[in-house]
């Protein structure tokens, strides 16, 4: 989202060959955390990948994510394609959190 271009340069990728697209802290790398998974989502839904996001961001900004995350992959019936990585923020949940 902070860099014109990007959105192309992932799809060229799967063009070429890639079989997975990844994305990468929404909030507090593009600070447009809907903005970034309608565009990897839109792009994993044309190209027939599943995604893999890495979210590294602590607290509620980290839950958020991984809140927002699980809402696309059920609306989107991508459902057992979408995998978050490392989930930072989990290991100082509390079963509120969980909830």
């Amino acid at each position: 989202m902070r860099c014109p271009g990007t959105a192309d340069l992932l799809e060229a990728a799967l063009r070429e060959g890639a079989d997975l697209l990844g994305g990468l802290d929404p909030l507090i790398i593009d600070g447009d955390l809907d903005g970034q998974l309608t565009i990897l989502f839109d792009i994993a839904e044309r190209q027939g990948v599943g995604i893999d996001i890495h979210l590294h961001d602590a607290g509620a900004h980290g839950l958020a994510e991984i809140a927002a995350v699980t809402d696309r992959t059920l609306t989107s019936g991508m459902a057992g394609q979408v995998t978050v990585s490392h989930g930072f923020c989990l290991g100082a949940a509390n079963n509120d959190d969980f909830a």
